[in-house]
């Protein structure tokens, strides 16, 4: 029974870059797809299982913190001026993450389950860079490649490479081949933000594996949020001359340094909007919602204050800290729980200039956190 189950999840997790083409459906605020909709009904069984079975689940603070984040946003949501938009987000970017966590850490339980659903997911996404490999050879432009955005595109290629990269399996020849093709997948993303997090990455992989996840954590917070605030008061000084749409589209995105003013630019008035919701409910926030012309805010501080007012944002804190403070005698002793504290820091580190509560970017936050917790667990079984 349970090795059904962990076949299940694996086919799960492959086809996370497929869910897009693979149908949906949507009864009121919720969007069921197979991904969401397998989530779930794993979930429920895990439950099941915890309850009639006597699985152990290993329920510790990082879980209470959680129930407590998802507590403060269903209230956000209740109050909503946009009841019906603002659940749907919800939905889509707090209840999925959080619920496959909760399935990832639930199910996984040694050494073997470990591998094999991470193989599962790499695999899913090593498939999914072919396809978007050849079809940005065919149009030379920075695109969607079914349905995933580039960013997302950036998201799944940087998860892949790390965990091929800094646990060694690109050492056999399919994980040197998995890794050069979503190096490419990384390159066509053209994500501004995920190359300087590949670019940093050996030097905080490096800072994990000595015990200094947490310190990395509260630097990343602390001058990512006094970037922000920065950059909001200051943005006249960056205003840029015109560019086409079109630009943003080549690799002049990486190079050409207007390109990178005109997006900042952008950035900070999309901030400053954020920033006067805020204001107006404090405590509680706005609730998650898309802004005018379904711009989403391009900041994970920003989004947190307005979606959930400073309630909201501590609870969001509160999560990183007990996870990064748990995981981090882990990410010393084991390279598995190392990357995966890496791949949520850099993951972080582009939320801060492209928002956190759209696309896959939560998704894979919490996946790889439901992955860490799983090897935490098998680590402390043994």
């Amino acid at each position: 029974m349970h090795k059904s189950i962990l076949y299940a999840l694996c086919f799960i997790l492959f086809i996370i870059p497929f869910r897009n083409i693979l149908g949906s459906y949507e009864p009121l605020i919720i969007t069921f797809n197979i991904f969401s909709f397998g989530m779930i009904c794993l979930s429920f069984i895990s439950c099941i299982s915890i309850v009639s079975l006597n699985t152990k689940y290993y329920f510790n603070y990082l879980d209470f913190f959680i129930i407590l984040l998802c507590l403060i946003y269903f209230s956000s949501t209740i109050f909503s001026k946009n009841l019906i938009e603002t659940g749907r987000l919800a939905y889509q970017f707090m209840f999925i993450p959080i619920i496959s966590y909760f399935t990832i850490k639930s199910i996984v339980s040694s050494e073997k389950e470990y591998q094999i659903a991470m193989i599962a997911i790499i695999f899913g996404i090593t498939l999914f860079s072919i396809i978007a490999l050849f079809k940005t050879g065919m149009q030379g432009l920075r695109q969607c490649v079914l349905g995933i955005n580039p960013i997302d595109i950036g998201t799944l290629s940087i998860f892949a490479i790390f965990n091929l990269y800094y646990t060694g399996w690109w050492k056999k020849r399919i994980g040197l081949i998995s890794l050069v093709l979503n190096m490419l997948l990384l390159f066509i993303s053209l994500s501004r933000a995920y190359f300087i997090g590949l670019f940093l990455s050996p030097f905080i992989f490096m800072l994990i594996r000595k015990g200094y996840s947490l310190i990395i954590f509260i630097l990343l917070i602390s001058i990512t949020l006094f970037s922000t605030l920065l950059l909001t008061q200051n943005a006249s000084f960056i205003k840029p001359h015109e560019t086409t749409p079109d630009e943003f589209r080549t690799a002049n995105r990486l190079t050409d340094i207007s390109l990178w003013k005109r997006a900042l630019y952008g950035r900070a008035l999309t901030y400053q909007e954020g920033l006067m919701k805020f204001k107006k409910n404090i405590f509680f926030g706005t609730g998650i919602q898309i802004g005018k012309q379904n711009i989403t805010i391009h900041n994970f501080h920003v989004e947190w204050l307005q979606y959930g007012g400073i309630i909201g944002y501590l609870a969001y804190l509160l999560v990183f800290l007990a996870w990064y403070k748990m995981t981090q005698p882990f990410g010393k002793q084991d390279f598995y729980c190392a990357t995966h504290i890496l791949t949520v820091t850099i993951v972080l580190l582009n939320s801060s200039t492209n928002g956190i509560m759209h696309g896959m970017m939560p998704h894979f936050i919490f996946i790889s956190i439901g992955f860490a917790e799983a090897r935490r667990k098998t680590l402390q079984q043994s």
